[in-house]
């Protein structure tokens, strides 16, 4: 009876193997008082609770109990004293941090061991932390536990993210824990790399170093630290970030009518004359052609005409349905046989870059971004990607695209950039300058208050108040739309065109490059200016 009152708690005698007392129990383990304040509704029976001072703090509230507790004579840096043995359910709450094992050890001064499985659980951050043994010190707060360590990280029903290292060190006073060597952050989609982080509870940010990477489905991004925001399953590039993304872009299946390989092998006329058929103006009069053009011509027509009939009866076919409950099936099976993918890597540079995880997750750029893909580049203050594989992209102060292939440049004050239809939305005073084919001369430039570019079809058009400079000449317009493949331009909504003091006003304009000259449609007016 003596021994249960002076461990200030009642249990039976059965259970608590225990050797005379040498020393009070409050030189081990401070104040016994079961009334003092603690971190825990109900105190289990078998419980010491230790309100002492730390190193650290004036008095820290602690509980230590277990199914048995056993005390037993050590002698540590030859000094005699007890060891506390928690075995059961061993549990050490310490201020509001829940520590547990199968069996732990407190020598004096509170100095832990614990093993068989180690578990520290934080209620109020959802956090918990996992390991095979590790050692625990009241005096200076901290806890440490080794063997295949881990953190899990959970935000409501959702799927948690497991955290890996060799070694996780826990503070528990100022509630952070350091995760030192082959730190391994485990998403759904992805994996955060390092060598050493550390997580802040107030903040819930994971500060990782040593040229952390994160490498997910379609994505890799690197930089000198990257902050992980726990709660909101995004990250944070500050330090020279760089990303890649590989985004998939959608184009219909090619009509083998415009292939130039299969139509020379299928109709025997050559690349060189089926490059100058196609370089011929949409209303040329094939009358006045030499005779080879116009057999050619008249071969090719035919052979078009051949394949176009062919894939619309293949298309009618593939469309009937005899089951009405298939159809939609079936009718969506050949829309996407149809369509065909491209994975296009992108490269993203940035003075900051964030990143959200979440199933539409989305990014945001900052400062001196650039994004360069196969064939453009874009490069502005300020840009945000959003949408299912972050395929579309925004900007609103202000962007410039080069198109290397198209010989492009375009600028504008907004942005909407669809990757995966290959769509462009500007406005915001837009302009497109067309360049020289083998020069970066500037041979034409288009303004207008909105320019939106189909890539597809390689079809830009501009609506209202549309300006195109050509050399000496500029046309007004309401609408002008440019083909790219055919190099022609047409501008509707009255248009005139001025050059060196004239003016002609019709209702269709039409500039064509190759060969360079501009045809004027109905109603023609003019005069000097």
């Amino acid at each position: 009876m003596f021994i249960v009152l002076l461990f200030g708690f009642s249990f039976s005698l059965v259970n608590c193997r225990s050797l005379p007392p040498l020393i009070d129990l409050d030189e081990w383990s401070g104040s016994n008082d079961q009334t003092a304040s603690s971190d825990i509704t109900d105190i289990p029976p078998n419980t010491v609770t230790d309100t002492s001072a730390t190193d650290r703090r004036k008095s820290v509230v602690t509980h230590f109990y277990a199914a048995e507790l056993i005390r037993e004579p050590v002698v540590i840096d030859d000094k005699p004293g007890f060891r506390i043995v928690l075995k059961g359910n061993a549990t050490i709450v310490h201020d509001g941090t829940t520590l547990r094992a199968p069996l732990i050890y407190l020598d004096p001064g509170n100095e832990g061991r614990l093993l068989g499985g180690v578990t520290v659980f934080d209620p109020e951050q959802g956090m918990t932390l996992f390991a095979q043994q590790g050692t625990y010190s009241r005096a200076k707060e901290f806890v440490s536990i080794e063997g295949l360590p881990r953190i899990q990280i959970q935000k409501g029903n959702e799927k948690p993210v497991i955290a890996t290292t060799s070694l996780i060190r826990r503070d528990l006073a100022d509630k952070k824990s350091y995760l030192d060597g082959d730190v391994r952050i485990h998403g759904e989609k992805w994996s955060l790399l390092a060598d050493r982080a550390i997580l802040s509870d107030d903040t819930g940010i994971m500060t990782l170093e040593k040229q952390p990477i994160v490498v997910g489905r379609d994505i890799y991004l690197s930089g000198g630290d990257i902050e992980y925001h726990t709660k909101q399953k995004r990250i944070v590039l500050k330090d020279r970030p760089f990303a890649r993304l590989v985004m998939i872009e959608e184009s219909k299946s090619k009509d083998n009518t415009t292939n130039p390989e299969l139509i020379s092998k299928e109709t025997g006329i050559s690349l060189t004359m089926l490059k100058k058929l196609q370089s011929l103006p949409a209303n040329t009069d094939m009358k006045t052609l030499p005779a080879d053009m116009q057999t050619a011509f008249q071969t090719l027509v035919e052979y078009q005409v051949k394949k176009k009939s062919e894939q619309e009866k293949k298309e009618k076919n593939q469309k009937t349905a005899p089951n009405p409950k298939k159809s939609k099936l079936e009718q969506k099976e050949f829309a996407d046989s149809q369509i065909q993918e491209k994975r296009v890597p992108y490269n993203l540079t940035a003075g900051r870059i964030e990143y959200s995880f979440e199933e539409n997750g989305e990014a945001f750029l900052l400062g001196g971004v650039k994004i360069t893909s196969e064939n453009r580049i874009l490069t502005g203050e300020e840009f945000q990607l959003s949408g299912k594989g972050l395929s579309l992209i925004e900007a609103e102060k202000g962007v410039t695209m080069i198109d290397q292939k198209e010989k492009l440049e375009l600028t504008a004050q907004q942005m909407k950039y669809d990757t995966k239809k290959r769509w462009l939305w500007l406005s915001g005073n837009p302009i497109v300058k067309i360049k020289e084919k083998d020069t970066p001369a500037i041979k034409e430039e288009l303004q207008a208050a909105v320019i939106e570019r189909d890539m597809e079809k390689e079809v830009t058009l501009a609506r209202g108040n549309v300006r195109l400079k050509r050399r000496s000449e500029m046309v007004v317009a309401e609408i002008a739309v440019f083909r790219e493949r055919e190099q022609k331009m047409d501008l509707t909504g009255r248009p005139f065109l001025l050059r060196n003091g004239i003016w002609i006003r019709c209702k269709k304009v039409q500039m064509l490059s190759n060969p360079d000259r501009v045809i004027f449609e109905e109603d023609l007016s003019g005069g000097l200016n």
